[in-house]
């Protein structure tokens, strides 16, 4: 879980703060296309200020299911965050919020801030945009289908294939 308990800190002097470890499951929405296959490991620091908490992740890591976006073999890939900051307003009233503002906030009352949401998010964020086997990868033959990694075909070979559409007849 990415709920922490806070309770103590909210009632401390500023300048206060709590470490947690993380080693929790994460679970996506299957429309964020993204499969962990590891917890999420990371170390957690809050930090009393004046009238909010200051939440800094370091090291967060995990590895996820990928398909290579040359061959299209499944590969294990590894997400790392080296580090994620983000401030949370106490008690903040509704009327303080202005009409297009994002702001994170936590109720006095409450003791506990979920981490969650900022953790998917930067997890998202980190994930490879084009994710490679290996940073070689040969990919598919563009005639035959076959995966240039593990085997060669007799195809006919363009030597500069990025510029094949650009040769003049």
């Amino acid at each position: 879980m990415f709920i922490f308990n806070i309770g103590g800190l909210l009632h401390k002097h500023q300048g206060s703060k709590v470490d947690f470890d993380i080693n929790a499951v994460l679970k996506l929405d299957p429309q964020d296309g993204v499969v962990l296959t590891e917890p999420v490991k990371g170390h957690v620091q809050i930090l009393k200020l004046p009238h909010e908490l200051n939440v800094q992740i370091k090291n967060l890591h995990t590895e996820a299911k990928c398909e290579c976006a040359r061959c299209l073999e499944s590969f294990t890939c590894t997400v790392d965050v080296p580090l994620v900051s983000r401030e949370f307003i106490i008690d903040l009233q509704e009327r303080d919020i202005g009409e297009n503002e994002e702001v994170d906030y936590i109720e006095k009352n409450r003791n506990e801030i979920d981490l969650g949401p900022m953790v998917r998010e930067e997890i998202l964020l980190h994930f490879p945009i084009i994710p490679l086997c290996f940073e070689g990868c040969k990919g598919l033959c563009d005639k035959c289908g076959i995966n240039l990694n593990s085997k060669t075909c007799s195809c006919p070979r363009d030597t500069e294939v990025r510029l094949t559409p650009f040769k003049l007849p």
